[in-house]
C-alpha cells in the first residue's frame, strides 16, 4: 500500500489530526502492517496546516489491537502549527501485549512552527508487557521552533515492558536552534524513557546538535 499526498486545513480553533494508517479497533483484534509506504517523494508530502497547537500528523497509530508492524516506511510527514505530539512517525497506545515493532524505516518528518514547544517523534510507545521493538530506522527529524520545552525524539518511551534493540538512530540535523535547554524531558533524544520498565541493547544513536541544544540517550 503507498500513501501520500495528503494535506489536511484547519484555519478555525478546533485541532487537527492527521493519519496515513490508523487501527482504532478493540484490544481482541490483532493488526498487521507490513510493507507500506506512507508518504510520496516529496517534503511534507502529508502535512497539517492549522491554527491549534493540538494538531499532529501520524504517519501509523495502533491505539488497542495487539499488532505486528514490519518493513514498512514512513517519511515525508510535516505540521506547521503542532504541540508537543505534532508530528509521530509510528504510535503505539494499546495496553495489550506482544506488540512488535520491526524493520521499519522512519524519516525526512518536521515540524515548521517558531516558537510553540513543538513535538517530533520517529517511534511513540507505550504498551503493556512481552513487546519487542527492533532493527528500525530512524533519521531526518526535525523542529525549526526555539522553544526551550521542545523535544526531538528517535524513539520516546510512555510505558510498558519492552525490549529495544539493534535500532539505528540520527536525530539533530536540522533542528538549529538551542532547544530543550528548559525541559527535563524536551530536547534531542535518540531515546527518551519517560515511563515503563525496559531493555535497551545493541542501539545506535547519532546525535547532530547545536552548541546549546540539550540532548539525552
Amino acid at each position: 500500500t503507498r500513501i501520500g499526498g495528503i494535506s489536511g486545513t484547519h484555519l478555525g480553533g478546533g485541532s487537527l489530526v492527521v493519519y496515513g494508517i490508523r487501527a482504532n479497533t478493540s484490544t481482541t483484534k490483532v493488526f498487521t502492517a507490513g510493507s507500506n509506504i506512507i508518504g510520496g517523494t516529496v517534503g511534507s508530502s502529508i502535512l497539517a496546516t492549522s491554527n491549534s497547537p493540538g494538531s499532529q500528523v501520524i504517519g501509523l497509530a495502533n491505539n488497542n489491537a495487539v499488532s505486528t508492524c514490519t518493513s514498512n516506511t514512513v517519511r515525508n510527514l510535516g505540521n506547521n502549527h503542532g504541540g508537543s505530539a505534532a508530528v509521530i512517525g509510528m504510535s503505539f497506545t494499546s495496553a495489550t501485549t506482544n506488540q512488535t515493532v520491526t524493520q521499519n524505516t522512519i524519516r525526512n518528518l518536521r515540524s515548521t512552527h517558531a516558537t510553540l514547544p513543538t513535538g517530533v517523534t520517529g517511534i511513540q510507545f507505550t504498551g503493556d508487557t512481552a513487546n519487542v521493538v527492533a532493527g528500525n530506522r530512524i533519521y531526518g527529524l526535525s523542529a525549526l521552533t526555539n522553544s526551550n520545552t521542545a523535544e526531538v525524539n528517535g524513539t520516546r518511551v510512555a510505558g510498558g515492558t519492552t525490549s529495544y534493540r539493534n535500532n539505528m538512530i540520527a536525530v539533530g540535523a536540522g533542528t538549529p536552534n538551542a532547544i530543550g535547554t528548559g525541559s527535563t524531558t524536551g530536547g534531542v533524544n535518540g531515546i527518551l524513557e519517560a515511563g515503563g520498565t525496559n531493555n535497551f541493547f545493541h542501539n545506535s544513536v547519532y546525535e547532530r546538535l547545536s552548541p546549546t541544544t540539550r540532548a539525552r540517550l
